[in-house]
């Protein structure tokens, strides 16, 4: 019996920082609530002080005001640094070191708010069948399932993800082998982008098998899962490791290639909008 299987992975990290003066840290901090200023809730660029706490604290305070906070910018010293949320800490190292805990109460702030996005429309036309569609219902549960069991909240489903990387693993699947993030000569977060996603913060894993014996939907999907969560990398963009996500969505195309053996090629895009 013929046996391959073949990983590879990438994450995207991408961001402008931008910020405004903060004075000295203060020891009390206030509750999240404590944002003044008048923040965009149709999208754009706002400013407002925070009266501290820490980074979980300022989103929900800016939610709490109609804004979803893609970044926070301050200028410490008189230089830009930037937090982008969702974005793994080598994007934001320059903000931790500068904010390692709590930011201090008073501190001056660029908040930039998403723009809302319209729902996404039905997903209609995509290549692929039935069993690819079941294929992909069954790893995205079982990538949350190994989410919540962690004790990490579910990802929700996507369906502009869900498009790209259905479209993406039937470009591929047609090329075969070796595995390539790049092999339309577009990054993962390209793709994500040409189809509407609002934002760069996009991880992408990529696992193939390709046997001679035709294995079930039931039977594949948890070798797949199984397959990321064996390898680090993998495991980091699943799990928010690597990428703060909030959204999964996934791809399969399936059938026999030219070595006559059944090839199976699953992809997974995480995202934060």
């Amino acid at each position: 019996m013929i046996r391959r299987t073949q990983l590879l992975t990438l994450t995207l990290l991408a961001a402008f920082l931008v910020a405004v003066p903060r004075p000295a840290p203060a020891e009390a901090q206030a509750p999240p609530s404590a944002l003044s200023g008048v923040l965009p809730a149709g999208g754009g660029v706002g400013l407002g002080v925070w009266n501290g706490g820490s980074l979980t604290q300022l989103r929900d305070a800016a939610d709490a005001k109609g804004c979803a906070l893609d970044a926070a910018w301050v200028t410490p010293g008189g230089r830009f640094v930037g937090y982008v949320f969702g974005a793994p800490p080598v994007v934001n190292a320059a903000f931790l070191a500068e904010y390692p805990g709590p930011i201090g109460a008073g501190t001056p702030m660029i908040l930039v708010c998403r723009v809302p996005q319209p729902a996404t429309p039905a997903v209609v036309g995509l290549p692929g069948d039935p069993a690819d569609r079941a294929l992909e219902r069954l790893i995205y549960d079982g990538l949350n399932a190994e989410r919540t069991t962690r004790g990490l909240s579910r990802l929700a489903g996507s369906g502009i993800l869900n498009t790209t990387a259905i479209k993406y693993a039937a470009f591929h699947w047609a090329k075969g082998l070796p595995l390539n993030h790049e092999a339309d000569g577009n990054e993962p977060w390209d793709r994500a982008r040409a189809e509407g996603y609002p934002s760069f913060n996009v991880g992408e894993v990529l696992a193939a098998q390709q046997r001679s014996d035709n294995l079930t939907v039931a039977q594949l999907a948890p070798r797949f899962v199984q397959q990321w969560m064996d390898s680090p990398p993998h495991r980091a963009i699943v799990l928010g490791e690597a990428l703060d996500a909030s959204e999964l969505g996934v791809g399969c195309a399936h059938g026999k290639d030219r070595e006559a053996l059944y090839f199976t090629l699953f992809l997974g895009m995480t995202g934060r909008p």
